[in-house]
């Protein structure tokens, strides 16, 4: 065999001797024509280079392809050891199946339920049987795990398209009730109808008529049947539509409830006073829903639900508050109660002086038959007025004491309602002459210890020097000495009277004349005094004489009368 073999190579090496030879000659014809020796010495160590190099060339090639034969073998090896692996498991699998139909049967005939698996335990299973796994080894549990995180992947790809797709639903859900909402009032046959047959006229009104037209109609179809469903119906046009549109749907529901009477349901009832509460605010038609509820009111309808917002109003402009004042006038006999736990109410949430006025002219305007109630809402404010500027303050002062003592005069026994914080209340504020006589009624009436300090106090400051109500203190003081007795009471108030005009000096002389009392300094000061009746009056009482002149000393004509007779 080695003979062959070196046989073989000197034939291929004289071959190539032969072909180099040839390309030299070949070479010297085209060098510029030059003439050269066609027979040259040629390099002998080059040509076996050569030869080695293309031996090495194949026996590389014949190397790679034994390698490359070596991999397909193992690799059609290992693709029929991982198709055998395949069948085995899926047969095991299809085992496993057959297996737990056969139980599941079993459980189905026996009425055993099948227990419900959640998410969350299907990805505890998945994972625990990874962990299994791992002990037949370390690629096992790695292609484990990639499978474990691919199924999670997956899931939360699912729970994701799964999310997405539900807020598509909703989506498409609400654009569908946006539609459906045009048209909500024909509802199927199926569901439920209005309860009344409706013509085809009615019906293409529904369908196509204009919004005055579809709420006409639905108002006909509440008076011939009066069922939620058409209240609902017709209450959808109170929401969201034009200003005109909800007066008109209100008005119609004023008239259905005056002719057909409240609806049992309570929350058709609850949506009607919202309506009303909501819109009696809305600017553009707060005057026209006012009227509205004044004539539920009148009919003694919705009365305890829609009181509140009527009186709230009292606090608006002049013209809504005189419309509501006297209106209230009207209602107050229909229900007394609610109107004056609604006016305690409003007077807590809206402290300011334009509504407190205002319901203390509504009060002063009405005979109470629950006076105690009245008396204790005068308080409150009389508590409060701590709130109020200084000129606001006087107005209300002078309103509510005013009124207080109005009422005082109809209860048998006043006495009940004086405390110490409206004899504190009474003993600072009295800024102007009305708030001071008014004061001096109550005290009077309460028959305070108050009183007479009170009184001498006030005329020392000469609150009463012009006023009309002169009168009325002068009567106060002959009841208060008739009852006491007491002349450093009326000693104190004559010498802050010697002061004033003389009807009210003439009436305190004929005290002093009636119970025989002369010892009082200021009597020498009158005695120059302009009226011819006074010097005549104190020269008796400083000559002790006490010469009773039976006159009424607030009688004009009397005291001209007497004045011409002792000239």
């Amino acid at each position: 065999m080695n003979k062959k073999k070196e046989n073989t190579k000197k034939s291929i090496f004289n071959v190539e001797k032969k072909e180099n030879t040839r390309k030299s000659i070949f070479s010297v014809e085209s060098n510029d024509n030059k003439k050269k020796p066609i027979f040259e010495k040629t390099d002998t160590k080059k040509k076996p280079t050569s030869e080695k190099t293309d031996t090495k060339k194949k026996i590389i090639s014949e190397k790679t392809d034994a390698k490359k034969e070596n991999t397909s073998d193992a690799e059609k090896n290992n693709k029929v050891a991982n198709e055998t692996e395949k069948i085995d498991k899926n047969k095991v699998k299809r085992n496993n199946k057959i297996v737990k139909k056969q139980k599941r049967n079993e459980d189905i005939k026996n009425g055993i339920k099948k227990p419900k698996i959640t998410d969350n335990e299907k990805n505890k299973t998945i994972l625990n049987n990874a962990k299994t796994e791992t002990t037949t080894g370390k690629v096992k549990t790695e292609k484990n795990k990639a499978t474990a995180d691919k199924v999670k992947t997956e899931k939360s790809k699912a729970n994701t398209g799964n999310a997405k797709r539900a807020k598509n639903q909703k989506f498409e859900k609400t654009m569908e009730k946006d539609k459906t909402n045009k048209n909500k009032l024909i509802t199927d046959k199926k569901q439920e109808t209005c309860g009344v047959k409706l013509t085809k006229l009615e019906t293409e009104i529904l369908h196509k008529g204009t919004i005055k037209d579809k709420i006409n109609l639905l108002t006909l179809i509440c008076s011939k049947n009066p069922s939620d469903f058409n209240y609902k119906n017709l209450m959808f046009y109170t929401e969201n539509q034009r200003n005109d549109v909800i007066y008109l749907t209100l008005k119609n529901i004023k008239d259905l409830l005056i002719s057909k009477g409240v609806p049992e349901n309570i929350y058709i009832k609850q949506k009607i006073t919202k309506c009303l509460e909501i819109n009696v605010k809305n600017t553009f038609i707060k005057t026209k829903v006012l009227r509205l509820i004044y004539e539920l009111l009148k009919n003694n309808i919705l009365f305890v639900e829609l009181i509140y917002s009527f009186i709230n109003k009292i606090g608006d402009k002049k013209d809504i508050e005189t419309y509501v004042r006297e209106n209230l006038m009207s209602l107050y006999n229909i229900n007394e109660e609610v109107i004056l736990y609604n006016v305690e109410d409003f007077i807590f949430k809206n402290m300011n002086f334009k509504c407190i006025n205002s319901i203390l002219k509504f009060l002063g305007s009405v005979t109470p038959s629950d006076k105690n109630k009245i008396i204790d809402l005068y308080k409150s404010i009389l508590d409060n007025l701590h709130e109020f500027k200084d000129e606001q303050k006087n107005i209300i002062t002078e309103n509510c004491l005013e009124q207080l003592s109005s009422v005082l005069e109809l209860i048998d026994e006043p006495k009940i309602f004086m405390d110490k914080n409206l004899e504190n209340i009474l003993r600072n504020n009295w800024s102007t002459d009305k708030a001071a006589f008014s004061s001096v009624k109550i005290l009077f009436l309460c028959q305070s210890e108050l009183l007479k300090t009170f009184i001498i106090k006030l005329l020392k400051n000469l609150y009463f020097y012009k006023s009309k109500d002169i009168k009325v203190i002068y009567q106060y003081i002959v009841k208060i000495f008739d009852h006491d007795k007491d002349t450093s009471f009326i000693k104190e108030i004559f010498n802050s009277a010697i002061f004033y005009k003389k009807d009210f000096l003439i009436g305190m002389l004929s005290i002093l004349i009636k119970n025989k009392i002369g010892d009082i300094y200021s009597l020498e000061i009158i005695e120059n005094h302009y009226s011819v009746i006074v010097r005549k009056m104190v020269k008796t009482i400083l000559n002790k004489e006490y010469e009773i002149i039976q006159l009424d000393p607030f009688d004009n004509i009397q005291i001209e009368a007497y004045e011409e007779i002792f000239k």
